[in-house]
């Protein structure tokens, strides 16, 4: 039997860097079953056997299905890390004009032109109608299954009860970032979002929408079944440098421009304001958000499934905090929770809310602060549950702690304060907020001296937050016309805004008790 030879990273991932001649055109098909490759970041390759054409003659039980155009720098690493997994695979080549026909074939890849007509959906559907598995494997040419996926997904498979395999999606922040380093948070945007990427071939299985496509109309249809399996993706399409390149993000506008055009539903309008946000053009952004949550609403009504909401939920409710509408922030979350849906987006806007009501009314200042801590805990306790819709960046981690530690620190609550901050100074310990947060938390403890020792650096900052900490310290400390002088460096700095806002109660607090002391003390 025919097995063809390829090396595989240990550990890293990357571009691969290929032996593939594109002028020996000739010799090209021969030399597939040999091809052997070189990877930019292998430590110990090892060697994976790929199918091959005399090695799935009969029905295939797993297909990988992709869509690709110049992908020659990606493409080889994704083949690689599916060669264990896969029966068969097909490409859908919608136009590449370098190498990615050449490097598909060698994997004895099924490779069918596409006529690209500005339709992701069209296209995979395309792709579709020449997979022979029992199972459609769904992978990008920016993505690499991780190690340990192939044990889950061949498991699944090989069961075949269900319809759908959701696997997680881990976007990482750097090209070079190691697998391990990738898994674990160390370099990765945000946290991971399952995906519907297994899927049982069916005679009605689509996908539909122009960009951001799913197969969630197929997926909601009554008896199918649906499981999360332990097969992590690693995604570098989200790397600032591939992102740009690619110019998705004005692709995607005006594709999504178009869909609303054809499908004016709320998952399409979500999106839409999605793209016009990152552009910067929040007041487009914001009304086609508040169109998409009247939809929303109307389809919550109408239909006995749930259409995504959190999405819309996130964005709109994060404009609304921006404005400071905080009733209209409430009432979707409100609306959201009535409604069945649980995510650590609501819990950690809900508390976000809470918070920026508290400068609004100080009276009740405590209750709201306890309210906010209750919700950011509730978020923190979704870390290991399994979602479909994408969370906050660390809401389920750094994000929620750098707000928790503030409330904490407002509640004076010293042993909750601590709990965050030991976790903020392993996953962002040199950020501005955390340093802050660590000056608070020890001036807290009253070891003064140590307090101001660690404010020294701070005070190089454009920020008021620092000064304000430090006249804090020196007031405690009895020295009233140094507290005095750091108020008035506090409150020329308030132009640059506060880091944390509580702080300007806290430096109102200050220059209150100094009213009060003799400038002779």
């Amino acid at each position: 039997m025919l097995q063809s030879a390829v090396r595989f990273p240990h550990k890293h991932i990357g571009h691969a860097k290929n032996t593939f001649d594109p002028d020996d055109s000739e010799n090209n098909e021969q030399k597939a079953a040999t091809r052997k490759w070189t990877l930019k970041f292998s430590r110990k390759p090892f060697t994976v056997f790929l199918p091959t054409v005399s090695m799935v003659k009969n029905v295939s039980k797993l297909s990988l299905c992709m869509i690709v155009k110049n992908e020659q720098e990606m493409l080889a690493d994704c083949l690689l890390s599916a060669a264990t997994v896969v029966d068969e695979i097909i490409i859908g080549d919608t136009g590449s004009t370098d190498n990615t026909i050449a490097i598909a074939k060698q994997f004895n890849a099924r490779v069918v032109s596409i006529e690209w007509q500005d339709d992701f959906a069209a296209a995979r559907n395309e792709v579709l109608q020449y997979a022979q598995g029992d199972y459609i494997l769904v992978l990008d040419a920016d993505e690499r299954l991780a190690p340990k996926a192939a044990i889950a997904i061949k498991k699944a498979v090989e069961i075949g009860t269900i319809d759908c395999g959701m696997m997680p999606l881990h976007n990482a922040s750097t090209v070079d970032a190691t697998i391990d380093e990738i898994l674990s948070g160390k370099n990765r945007l945000a946290e991971p979002t399952t995906l519907p990427r297994l899927l049982r071939r069916t005679d009605d299985l689509r996908w539909n929408g122009v960009v951001h496509e799913s197969v969630g109309t197929w997926l909601q249809q009554q008896g199918r079944i649906s499981q999360l399996l332990d097969a992590p993706i690693i995604h570098l399409g989200y790397v600032d440098s591939i992102y740009e390149e690619r110019q998705k993000a004005s692709r995607n506008l005006r594709l999504l421009t178009r869909r609303v055009e054809v499908d004016d539903s709320s998952m399409s309008r979500t999106y839409l304001g999605e793209a016009l946000l990152i552009e910067g053009k929040i007041e487009p952004a914001f009304q086609h958000l508040q169109t998409a949550w009247t939809s929303l609403r109307r389809e919550i009504t109408l239909k006995k499934s749930r259409p995504p909401a959190v999405n819309l939920a996130t964005v709109l409710c994060t404009i609304l905090l921006k404005k400071g509408l905080f009733d209209d922030v409430f009432k979707i979350l409100k609306t959201l929770k009535n409604w069945g849906f649980q995510h650590p987006n609501l819990d950690y806007l809900q508390g976000q809310a809470l918070e920026r009501l508290c400068l609004q009314k100080p009276v009740t200042l405590f209750r709201l602060l306890r309210q906010a801590s209750h919700h950011y805990l509730a978020a923190l306790a979704m870390d290991d549950i399994p979602l479909a819709e994408k969370r906050i960046p660390g809401v389920t981690s750094w994000a929620t702690h750098e707000r928790l530690v503030i409330v904490s620190l407002q509640l004076q609550d010293l042993h909750q304060a601590k709990q965050c901050l030991q976790v903020l100074q392993k996953q962002r310990p040199n950020t501005l907020r955390t340093q802050l947060s660590v000056l608070e938390y020890t001036i807290q403890q009253k070891a003064y001296g140590n307090a101001f020792q660690l404010a020294q650096p701070l005070m190089k900052q454009i920020y008021p937050d620092s000064w304000v900490l430090a006249s804090q310290i020196v007031l405690k400390m009895g020295l009233y016309d140094e507290a005095r002088t750091f108020c008035q460096e506090a409150l020329s700095r308030t132009k640059n805004k506060f880091v944390e806002a509580h702080r300007m109660r806290l430096l109102t607090e200050v220059i209150e008790t100094l009213k009060g002391v003799s400038g002779n003390n």
